[in-house]
């Protein structure tokens, strides 16, 4: 609900950042409550980039500077590599974001599968991004201009589960999170102008696990209650567990169940046990550094040194052909179909051998899985043409579960995504971080 107030206003309370920090995009959920008799709130998704170069004064043209941002990040940071070492590192960087970055080949700063997030300046840089774009969001949503924003932060963001443990610290990777995200006293924005000091005080950077978020954005939902009084209430309902009209249903968890978690991302794949209704299985936790974009790179081996003799020199053009299972072909478009299941199919028999590796160092077996859950760009069915019609092709994921199926996981059962909806998949962790950034019962740093 979207409340107009006078310009000339000073909005103020304590605001929520839900922060989804990906391989490709970013994507930040913003949260404030109206103070109006109508009650309601001020909130908004959005989803930039996360790539930055370097800033050269470069002058930028009045479409390209609408849509970029210049701003400097300056101060001190702590961050902490793989074994567990913090250092306070000083980082006075002037930064281009945006679509100018999109001009660079190669941008001076990308994430890579290298990096722990906690550890990255690339976190560093999008996290002044993340509250740059809340504050103009909560200013489009309120009137408000942003100098007269006198907001505090709850900040809720995501990591890899295999990122919360450092060294012999299982909370280690969260608590190293969220001093970054504490450090970051305040943003300094050139273009658009943004410069806000950044108040969070202690206890109020919650760190969650990705992947896990998805389920729980699987299983729950957020509701808008009028209520008699003329105010508007937030309350978490679950799916219905049947459905009658064909539409998304919940699943019941029971205190013995072992649910696997497998995000299929672009460029890695994290598996993730789930022990009862929320509790991690620490042998259960593990990635490997194969995702969707394996199955563009695949399959543009093969057309290489097919009668075609195509080259999809891009992840962009290598996707698309392995989502629509068609390349174009001097005029005309010719299907791949047969190109595009072989290449699906070696990249699942790679995750599978990596998962069933997990799962011999684990102390479990695939017959103690009860539930399997695939989220991620992996998840994701595409189409494809056979016998003059567009058929659905099944996912990586499908893929996967069915080869599983023949080494023990006959009995599990396999929950759901509320979408196909490519839109929906990748905002599912994000989606299931704000609902639990509604329960009284997280804690924060």
């Amino acid at each position: 609900m979207s409340v107009s107030i006078p310009v000339s206003q000073t909005l103020t309370g304590v605001a929520t950042l839900c922060f989804d920090v990906g391989a490709s995009q970013n994507r930040i959920h913003v949260s404030l409550p109206s103070t109006s008799a109508e009650g309601g709130a001020y909130e908004k998704e959005v989803i930039f980039g996360n790539t930055y170069q370097r800033d050269n004064d470069l002058v930028m043209d009045g479409d390209t500077a609408a849509s970029s941002q210049r701003f400097k990040v300056q101060g001190t940071y702590p961050l902490t590599d793989s074994k567990g070492v913090t250092k306070d590192v000083a980082l006075d960087e002037p930064l281009l974001a945006g679509s100018i970055v999109k001009t660079f080949a190669q941008p001076t700063y990308r994430p890579t599968a290298l990096e722990r997030k906690y550890s990255s300046r690339n976190t560093v840089f999008s996290l002044h991004l993340a509250f740059a774009h809340a504050y103009l969001a909560l200013s489009e949503l309120s009137r408000v201009p942003v100098e007269n924003i006198q907001v505090s932060w709850r900040v809720f963001v995501l990591i890899p589960p295999q990122h919360s443990k450092v060294g012999d610290d299982v909370e280690g990777g969260k608590k190293a999170m969220a001093a970054l995200v504490h450090s970051v006293k305040n943003i300094h924005f050139e273009s658009p102008q943004i410069v806000k000091d950044i108040a969070i005080a202690p206890g109020n950077v919650a760190v969650l696990s990705e992947g896990f978020m998805a389920l729980i954005a699987s299983q729950y939902f957020e509701k808008k209650e009028p209520q008699p009084d003329g105010t508007v209430k937030t309350v978490i309902e679950s799916y219905p567990s049947t459905s009658v009209d064909g539409g998304h249903t919940s699943t019941e968890l029971h205190p013995g169940d072992v649910t696997l978690i497998v995000d299929i991302g672009q460029g890695t794949t994290d598996f993730f046990g789930i022990a009862g209704v929320s509790t991690p299985i620490d042998n259960l936790i593990g990635t490997a550094d194969v995702g969707g974009n394996n199955v563009g790179a695949v399959l543009a081996q093969m057309l290489v040194s097919s009668k075609y003799g195509i080259d999809l020199k891009t992840v962009e053009k290598q996707n698309e052909a392995v989502q629509t299972s068609r390349i174009r072909v001097g005029g005309s478009l010719k299907g791949i179909t047969g190109f595009v299941d072989r290449a699906r199919q070696q990249v699942a028999e790679t995750l599978r051998e990596k998962l069933i590796r997990l799962f011999e160092s684990s102390g479990f077996s695939l017959s103690d899985v009860t539930h399997v859950f695939f989220t991620g760009g992996g998840s994701l069915r595409g189409t494809a043409v056979r016998d003059g019609r567009e058929v659905v092709t099944d996912s990586l994921g499908t893929l996967l579960f069915e080869m599983l199926q023949q080494y023990g996981l006959s009995d599990a059962q396999r929950i759901e995504n509320v979408s196909n909806d490519p839109q929906d998949v990748r905002l599912a962790n994000l989606r299931g971080l704000r609902l639990m950034s509604l329960h009284p019962s997280v804690k924060g740093y």
